[in-house]
């Protein structure tokens, strides 16, 4: 993916982007601030494209994209080989049918000026005309013919299909993924020591464990809400067992914590932050609220507001848990059900 200036067909690299629209408009240094001057309103929010990275994760990504690049040379080669197989086979075939109806076309017209100039036709014994071979010989030819062009129309649709495919797969750097603007965690894996203050996080690209005590007001239970904020924070709810009700924001690189306490029990469930709010669904409690970035807690009633494919679950006695999966819409602030099931669930 080729990402360029969008302003004025700008050849700039950009360094940052806004989130104005669905699709980001990446824009480089000198063109921040007449982006904004052109396109007022309080729906821009500019952002750095970049960020940097630890040491272990930079390794791991030029050994995948190594890895990736090298497949990308195995397989160019062999669509390119392939192709030029089928090239060759086919220009071939093309010249000797050519020459082939070249001779017979040049024999018919031989008889044709013999018989117009000189009103004679062959007479050697097993070369003579025999018309209802001539007929069964051209009626042959079409029937083949037919056919070829049968199976070299289903040949080019199947591989202009399959290049479709190629063509059209998402991109490495896709504009349908987007880990640090919409994601619960792009990372590591996070969490609290059940019944203490010591934060843990597992780290993926090393498959490490670290361990940290944190100025948290009480010991933390299992099964949080957590999830990743910008600037690498993690918004960190509730408990089970015991029932914790502050939430934190947790700086993840200095491990600085920020306490609210005017927050609601919450635990068995996935927030997920997309833009610029963090959204709890179900749990073990079934209220649905929305808690803003600037730290403000809202309630929300009446319409329900859904992530995309979002589990919500609703508890009942005997802990049976009625799962729907939901598909919304977030700028209509509409959503359909898809799927709906029921599951027992243990804790």
């Amino acid at each position: 993916m080729i990402i360029s200036c969008k302003q004025n067909q700008c050849s700039a690299p950009p360094k940052y982007y806004c989130k104005c629209n669905d699709l980001q408009t990446f824009l480089c240094s000198s063109h921040v601030t007449q982006h904004l001057d052109e396109n007022e309103g309080p729906e821009h929010s500019i952002q750095s494209m970049y960020k940097t990275l630890p040491i272990e994760k930079k390794n791991y990504i030029i050994e995948q994209c190594s890895i990736i690049s090298e497949g990308f040379k195995e397989i160019e080669i062999t669509l390119s080989t392939s192709f030029q197989e089928a090239i060759n086979i086919l220009n071939e075939q093309k010249t000797a049918l050519i020459k082939y109806f070249r001779e017979k076309k040049e024999s018919l017209q031989h008889i044709i000026d013999k018989v117009t100039n000189e009103n004679k036709e062959i007479a050697v014994p097993g070369l003579e005309i025999h018309e209802p071979y001539q007929l069964n010989c051209l009626s042959f030819l079409k029937n083949l013919t037919d056919k070829i062009a049968y199976e070299t129309g289903e040949f080019t649709q199947k591989i202009q299909s399959y290049s479709k495919e190629i063509l059209e797969n998402k991109e490495i750097f896709g504009e349908f993924l987007d880990f640090t603007g919409n994601a619960n965690l792009d990372e590591h894996l996070y969490g609290f020591k059940k019944g203490t203050k010591t934060f843990i996080e597992f780290n993926t690209l090393t498959l490490s464990i670290n361990r940290k005590d944190l100025n948290v007001e009480m010991n933390q239970g299992s099964l949080a809400c957590l999830c990743q904020i910008p600037n690498k924070k993690l918004l960190y709810l509730g408990g089970y067992e015991p029932n914790v009700f502050p939430a934190y924001i947790i700086d993840l690189k200095t491990f600085h914590v920020e306490n609210f306490k005017n927050t609601r029990d919450r635990a068995v469930t996935i927030p997920t932050y997309y833009n610029d709010f963090v959204y709890f669904f179900g749990g073990l409690k079934i209220h649905i609220f929305i808690f803003v970035i600037n730290i403000t807690l809202l309630q929300k009633n009446g319409l329900i507001w859904l992530i995309f494919q979002k589990v919500l679950s609703v508890m009942y006695v005997h802990f049976l848990a009625k799962t729907i999966l939901f598909c919304q819409t977030i700028q209509e602030q509409t959503y359909l059900s898809i799927i709906f099931y029921q599951t027992n669930m243990k804790f």
